[in-house]
């Protein structure tokens, strides 16, 4: 299923979605986007405004595979200007264009292909294939142009959550303008190759876990 080289984002998640997860990018060539030896990781909230289980429409972000198909300006003036990660789950788009591929129909088989084996019995990998096959769709990588202050008392203060999609920190002053954008800086380093074009994957880890994901990835090499 893989034979071709891909871009991957990885988006890693907290089971409670309170919290804000971490996303980096692995480049076509199987090599994580570094910065002064260090992987470059922008936080990134997977809570809906409702938090809903995944299943439901506007509900949280699903977890499992994403297909990246452009970079693109949203309208939606709650997401503001700044390029937005245009995704498919499956079912949303023909299958041919999910697997860039000559497949004709949506087969849990194929999807787990792209995930290790050991992995293919946890459900959770599973979300984005039975959240499209029961219609949701629509679940884009954005920024924000909500006021943070509106959830100042949350524990994810600093983020606003969306209505089921990824949404990265951004601060716009009184005049329109932004000062601050974790999305623009996850963008630029998406778009250090030609395509646009990928996959991503959106993963929940144990809080146990999280100790060791952010001691790992941070390692200096």
């Amino acid at each position: 299923m893989l034979a071709k080289k891909e871009k991957f984002l990885y988006s890693i998640q907290h089971t409670n979605r309170d919290l804000p997860g971490k996303v980096f990018v692995q480049n076509e060539n199987g090599f994580l986007v570094k910065e002064n030896g260090k992987v470059i990781l922008v936080d990134q909230l997977a809570r809906s405004a409702t938090n809903l289980p995944m299943y439901i429409t506007n509900g949280n972000t699903p977890t499992g595979l994403f297909k990246i198909e452009s970079l693109a300006k949203s309208e939606n003036v709650f997401i503001g200007p700044t390029l937005s990660f245009v995704t498919f789950l499956p079912f949303e788009c023909d299958a041919s264009v999910f697997y860039n591929d000559d497949k004709k129909d949506f087969l849990l088989e194929d999807y787990l292909k792209f995930f290790p084996k050991k992995l293919h019995s946890n459900l959770s990998i599973q979300q984005t294939f039975w959240a499209g096959k029961a219609g949701r769709g629509e679940i884009h990588f954005h920024g924000t142009t909500i006021d943070q202050e509106i959830y100042k008392n949350q524990i994810f203060y600093g983020q606003t959550p969306s209505m089921g999609c990824l949404c990265t920190k951004e601060i716009w002053n009184e005049n329109g303008n932004l000062t601050q954008s974790d999305q623009q800086k996850l963008v630029d380093i998406w778009q250090k190759s030609n395509t646009e074009k990928g996959y991503a994957y959106v993963l929940e880890l144990q809080e146990s876990d999280w100790i060791k994901f952010e001691k790992s990835i941070n390692t200096k090499l």
